[in-house]
């Protein structure tokens, strides 16, 4: 089989679309033994790249239009919705934990299947690809977007924070809504449309989307790779520094003994009800005397309980999930949030600490 590429302006501007995802892989590959997350970005950026590179600069005659190339660029389209996915649990803290388990093997199941099917010898594929590649790359984009727009994050985040996380991560997923697009490259149009074929347009827009990114980290340069974040301000508490106030001491000792903490469900009514004072006092108390929110006043100590349930050999049958929610807090985001406010990791981190 003979290859050749025909710069063409069109070709060439796609080009420089694939030359610029590679630069991206790269990028977020580096990034990698620091940011984990960024490795799901990186082979992401990768595939679009691969694809990229295949059509349609590299011609072939029709009786060889489904050699081992394009077919392998074909299947790892499939791959995109979940790396996507996968990036964004972490990066929304949903995710504790970025190694590579079995369960998140069970979102590339479409990948493997395509993957048989196309190279063994003799195994037909009972779906259609195109269409496999269209609704798993849709799906996952679009539980993204839903899961980055409904999160809600620790309310000691500053909300206008909160909105530029959360456009910025809008931004890096939405454009991956056009990837399926490239399924119309596997349909050989007859028309040429405006001097080019019109297969040529989904390539032209994703390679849109890599100079945008180019721009951006020009103008920004590592603040791009780094994003801007929502900055987790750490607490400090410590009951012993209220020994000389009797109130404080109180509420303290009220608060270890009967554990009132354990009820994810708790406010400060329900707090006040079960110390035997009134809500305006407890607040007081609370906000005044020991100089902190009430929010992170209950979570220091159900962050103090998850800390001894996570070093407890007794409650390896839980998750580190379920240990949270044992400790009171009623989400997951927000046991995750809480206890790196107090203790500068995640729960994962902090066992792994501990044992080494």
């Amino acid at each position: 089989m003979i290859y050749s590429i025909d710069f063409s302006t069109i070709q060439l501007i796609l080009l420089i679309g694939w030359a610029q995802s590679f630069l991206f892989f790269f990028f977020f590959l580096r990034q990698y033994p620091y940011r984990k997350e960024n490795l799901f970005l990186a082979l992401s950026f990768f595939v679009l790249a691969f694809r990229l590179m295949v059509y349609p600069f590299i011609k072939t005659d029709i009786s060889h239009i489904y050699t081992i190339i394009p077919k392998l660029s074909d299947s790892l389209l499939l791959s995109l919705g979940p790396l996507i996915y996968l990036y964004i649990l972490k990066k929304i803290n949903l995710n504790g934990s970025t190694q590579i388990s079995w369960i998140k093997t069970l979102h590339f199941i479409p990948l493997f299947y395509f993957l048989i099917t196309d190279f063994t010898e003799g195994v037909e594929s009972i779906f259609y690809k195109s269409y496999a590649v269209l609704f798993v790359t849709i799906f996952y984009a679009s539980v993204s977007l839903v899961l980055i727009w409904k999160h809600k994050f620790d309310s000691s985040i500053q909300r206008v924070k909160i909105r530029i996380y959360k456009r910025q991560l809008i931004k890096l997923v939405a454009p991956f809504l056009m990837v399926p697009l490239l399924i119309v490259g596997l349909i050989k149009y007859s028309y040429p449309a405006f001097g080019f074929g019109a297969a040529t347009i989904p390539y032209v827009l994703i390679s849109v989307m890599f100079y945008r990114m180019t721009f951006i980290m020009m103008v920004k340069g590592k603040s791009y790779l780094n994003e801007i974040s929502p900055t987790i301000n750490m607490v400090r508490f410590d009951p012993t520094d209220f020994r000389e106030n009797p109130k404080v001491v109180g509420l303290i000792s009220f608060m270890e003994n009967q554990r009132p903490y354990l009820d994810p469900e708790l406010d400060l009514t329900k707090l006040a009800l079960k110390y035997g004072t009134k809500r305006h006092e407890l607040s007081v108390l609370i906000n005044r005397d020991i100089n902190i929110r009430f929010n992170d006043f209950v979570n220091y100590w159900r962050v103090e309980t998850a800390k001894k349930y996570l070093l407890d050999a007794s409650l390896d049958h839980l998750t580190i999930i379920g240990l949270g929610h044992k400790s009171g807090f009623k989400s997951k985001s927000t046991f995750f949030e809480s206890f790196k406010k107090y203790t500068g990791m995640t729960p994962n981190t902090y066992i792994e600490t501990s044992k080494s």
